[in-house]
């Protein structure tokens, strides 16, 4: 038999939400994904820099959603907020307070909101540098 414990032993199911449930409760200080630029860059006909940032279409970050660019040259309560967690192969970007992960997409170039695994490869972006 088992040791009894003065609390009661949670499943993998009521542990995951309870995880979630801290995250959407805790305010969670994130930053804003900016299009890197350098001076010589080249981007649709333009070679002034440009302030593009991922966001979540109309500011709601939801499962299954494509990310968009929008200008964030201003800060804007519709700019998502990531939190960059280093994995085996690279960091995952998950949304502030949420669960859900910049996901590539298997065919185009769409990057779409999916749960967060730290096993799934498109999950997986090499080259941040925090």
């Amino acid at each position: 038999g088992e040791i009894p414990t003065d609390m009661p032993t949670l499943s993998d199911n009521d542990a995951i939400s309870s995880s979630l449930a801290k995250l959407r409760t805790n305010k969670e200080a994130g930053f804003r994904l900016k299009l890197y630029w350098e001076t010589g860059y080249y981007w649709q006909e333009i070679t002034t820099e440009k302030f593009w940032c991922m966001a979540c279409p109309g500011g709601e970050c939801i499962r299954n959603h494509k990310m968009e660019l929008r200008d964030c040259k201003n800060k804007s309560s519709q700019d998502a907020q990531f939190i960059a967690t280093k994995i085996t192969k690279g960091h995952q970007f998950r949304i502030a307070n949420t669960n859900l992960c910049l996901t590539k997409s298997r065919r185009g170039s769409a990057i779409k909101l999916k749960p967060c695994n730290a096993k799934n490869k498109w999950q997986q972006f090499d080259g941040f540098m925090p």
